[in-house]
């Protein structure tokens, strides 16, 4: 079951966008069972080599066509939408991986002609 804040509730972001962000990242058991395939690799080759999984919210074939609404020209409502879906999706792992390092990120990549690309991460590590 998903938590919500008051900060949340109160907040100007496409509250649709992030329950369905959140659902189906959660409920899909997608990052779950890309770590769970993670862990039996390294089991099938006998090796703890890798401990870290990074997960793009913005390039995964189950997310990528997934955007807030634009009801307003405003950049902040975009960006309280990721970062309320982020945080959510967060709190929500830290439920299943309880004693792991889950964080998100949000990293601008610049191309060569100066446009740029968000890129919304989510960082477990196991170690």
């Amino acid at each position: 079951m998903i938590e919500y804040t008051r900060a949340f509730l109160n907040s100007q972001c496409d509250k649709e966008f992030v329950r369905l962000m959140v659902r189906r990242i959660i409920d899909g058991k997608l990052i779950e069972n890309r770590v769970w395939q993670t862990v039996d690799s390294n089991i099938r080759d006998k090796k703890n080599t890798i401990q870290k999984l990074t997960y793009d919210l913005t390039e995964e074939r189950e997310t990528k066509y997934l955007f807030p609404r634009k009801t307003t020209s405003e950049k902040s409502y975009v960006e309280a939408s990721w970062k309320f879906a982020s945080f959510m999706i967060v709190h929500e792992l830290q439920k299943v991986f309880v004693d792991c390092d889950i964080t998100y990120e949000f990293k601008n990549i610049y191309d060569i002609y100066e446009n740029v690309t968000v890129q919304r991460l989510i960082h477990i590590d196991w170690k």
